[in-house]
């Protein structure tokens, strides 16, 4: 009983290597059967009828050469024909997908840009609008100081906008201009690299989101292709006038500031520009294409408004970023648009009262004795105004002729502001001669000035003619320019 047990599995076991075989014998060969040439028929290869088995040969500068309909026959990356404009974004099937991150790097990944081409960059999507700023004193006035950028930073295709505004503005300073702006990064080795220097000629006018000034800085790319900037060092250079007690000087001025936020940042391709185009700014052209690495680069334009540079035909009514607010005031006028065309005018303050202004001078000079009367109006409107002086003779000595007013000055500090060859004849007793001057308009709509008169006079008695002056103080008088 049990040799016939073994003889029966022996039989099962020859009966299963019997089917594998036959199972073996039933496959089919590799590759595409075929009865003729046409049946090998591909767009990509050139195939034949061989043994009733397809062999197929890659047609060149064809996309998809490089695996046959024959799951065995790949023919490589040979078959990546760049010469014919294939690539990774154009022929993925030759030439391999682009995808997946850059050799090396944690922040580079491979993507396809508008012209096809399979570049190392960073996903936008991936970034996120960083933004710093600092508040910087300076000469009496408070700037605050912006940096906004993407991050992780691409070298190769973002911009660093930089926004220079006024937070509090000393009373005795003007006109501030930037000139220039360094930026620099720090690595965490603690080296200090130098990311871009550029000349400006920027005005910021005033306090107030409204004036400040923003500009984006192409960055240069560090020597390595990745890292991290512990610090971003910004100094700024600027210009400004400042008056003092009535003189007004240029003077430079800078501008520090360090921002400790860490920023990413990666060597990669060039962009592509915004699928909406750049936006339009007023006073500047643009432009964007491969020549600017997909970024928007602003230059400014002549003869229009928006250039920050106050052209002929421009005034702070027409165009105030170029030429300035017209706005404030001072202690008795205040600025405003008016005329036609508009022009920033100084005018009076409402409410302001004028008052008439009467100094009396009793002049004893010897051989004879004046009473003069210096008339003006407080304030002294030079547009409108005329300062009036009555020399009137009230005493003089006998034999004494021809007592003459030759010539009237006003004088601040010795220096000349106005004048006027008089030649006023006073001959008796009791006789009034009456001199006007007006006074030019003044450097600035309203200045406090300390004036005097000086008085030139002669007269004629038995020894011959003899000549002098007298000055009188009137002191500190409100000179108003409107207008």
């Amino acid at each position: 009983m049990l040799h016939k047990r073994k003889w029966m599995l022996l039989l099962l076991v020859l009966a299963a290597v019997g089917l594998l075989l036959l199972a073996s014998g039933c496959k089919k060969k590799p590759g595409v059967e075929c009865k003729k040439d046409i049946d090998c028929t591909e767009n990509e290869f050139k195939g034949v009828c061989e043994k009733k088995r397809c062999v197929y040969e890659p047609i060149p500068d064809k996309c998809g050469n490089r695996k046959s309909p024959d799951p065995d026959q790949d023919f490589g990356q040979a078959m990546c024909e760049r010469d014919a404009g294939e690539n990774e974004c154009t022929c993925p099937a030759d030439c391999g997908e682009c995808e997946g991150r850059a050799k090396g790097s944690a922040i580079l990944e491979k993507t396809c840009n508008a012209q096809n081409e399979c570049i190392t960059t960073i996903d936008p999507k991936k970034q996120k609008r960083t933004s710093q700023f600092q508040e910087v004193k300076s000469k009496g006035d408070t700037f605050r100081v912006t940096l906004e950028y993407p991050t992780p930073f691409n070298f190769g295709a973002d911009a660093m906008r930089v926004t220079i505004g006024l937070v509090e503005a000393s009373k005795t300073n003007s006109n501030r201009r930037i000139k220039r702006i360094d930026l620099s990064g720090v690595t965490k080795d603690r080296r200090t690299l130098r990311l871009v220097t550029r000349e400006f000629n920027l005005p910021v006018w005033a306090v107030g989101s409204e004036w400040e000034i923003s500009e984006d800085l192409v960055l240069d790319a560090p020597p390595d292709t990745a890292g991290q900037f512990t610090e971003l060092k910004l100094v700024i250079d600027y210009e400004y006038v400042v008056e003092i007690r009535g003189t007004a000087s240029e003077k430079p001025g800078k501008l520090s500031a360090r921002f400790k936020e860490k920023m990413e940042w990666a060597v990669g391709a060039p962009g592509d520009c915004p699928e909406a185009g750049c936006p339009q700014e007023a006073g500047r052209s643009v432009e964007c294409g491969p020549q600017t690495s997909g970024r928007c680069i602003y230059t400014f334009k002549t003869n229009t408004c928006g250039n920050y540079a106050c052209e002929p035909g421009e005034n702070r009514c027409s165009c105030a970023s170029d030429c300035g607010p017209c706005a404030g005031g001072t202690t008795h006028l205040t600025f405003g648009c008016a005329g036609v065309p508009e022009q920033c005018l100084a005018q009076l303050k409402p409410g302001i009262t004028i008052e008439d202004k009467t100094i009396f001078d009793d002049r004893d000079i010897g051989k004879f004795h004046l009473q003069n009367n210096f008339k003006y109006r407080v304030p002294f409107n030079v547009k409108q105004d005329k300062l009036v002086i009555d020399f009137t003779l009230y005493e003089m000595s006998e034999g004494l002729l021809n007592v003459i007013i030759e010539a009237v000055r006003v004088l601040e500090r010795g220096e000349e502001l106005a004048g006027v060859q008089a030649n006023a004849l006073l001959p008796r007793v009791g006789k009034t001669a009456t001199v006007e001057l007006e006074l030019p308009p003044q450097s600035k709509p309203e200045l406090e000035r300390t004036l005097s008169i000086t008085v030139w006079y002669k007269y004629t008695d038995a020894k011959g003619e003899t000549t002098s002056t007298f000055t009188k103080s009137l002191g500190k008088v409100v000179l108003l320019t409107p207008g």
